[in-house]
């Protein structure tokens, strides 16, 4: 089940970015050309956070979740995760809280002919902790960010998708804001988020 926001398969040009075939598509935009490997993310040395767990579910395809220096322009795009696993990837990592964050998620289809990437801004707040979810079904791929806390309810929180602009992973990736205001999201599909699988991870009681 897809969640709200979502992008549909695009065909790939055969270039390659650190392995991973590089085609992050949204509709009506054309495939970024290859710059290199994808630098690793560095969590925030200092300034108030808010802890990010990032989970993956594909059938068996590759993807890459990725972070941005620069979240209003899309610049500066680091590699919090990437993979070909069939079972869902769990990653725990931390951003910096009471500013503007720009994720993206980049699917691949398995048989590595056709892609698209979700890219969604939102702002977390100091010491709460988010979990984004990332899915595909082979025809689209979808992303959706909910506030999670120890009880393991999930809450959709303010984010907006943006679009991308530009062909060469070096350019500024998004399309300008039109509001510093963003949206409520619907609540994703099929309710509160799950957290069964974090229970590890989440901030005790």
């Amino acid at each position: 089940m897809l969640a709200p926001a979502i992008a549909s398969f695009r065909p790939v040009p055969r270039r390659r970015l650190g392995g991973i075939v590089v085609a992050l598509l949204l509709a009506g935009c054309a495939a970024p050309r290859a710059s290199g490997p994808l630098p690793a993310y560095s969590p925030p040395a200092s300034g108030p956070d808010a802890t990010l767990l990032v989970r993956v579910t594909q059938a068996g395809s590759r993807y890459v979740v990725s972070a941005f220096q620069q979240p209003v322009s899309c610049s500066g795009r680091r590699q919090i995760t990437a993979g070909t696993e069939h079972e869902p990837e769990r990653v725990s990592t931390r951003i910096a809280a009471d500013r503007l964050q720009t994720v993206a998620v980049y699917f691949e289809s398995a048989d590595h002919r056709r892609a698209c990437e979700v890219l969604l801004s939102f702002e977390p707040a100091r010491g709460h902790t988010y979990l984004m979810r990332n899915q595909m079904d082979g025809q689209q791929c979808g992303a959706d960010i909910a506030e999670v806390g120890a009880g393991g309810s999930g809450r959709a929180v303010p984010s907006l998708q943006r679009q991308r602009r530009g062909q060469n992973l070096a350019d500024d990736a998004c399309q300008p804001l039109t509001s510093t205001t963003l949206p409520g999201t619907a609540r994703p599909q099929g309710g509160a988020a799950s957290l069964d699988d974090y229970r590890d991870l989440l901030p005790k009681p």
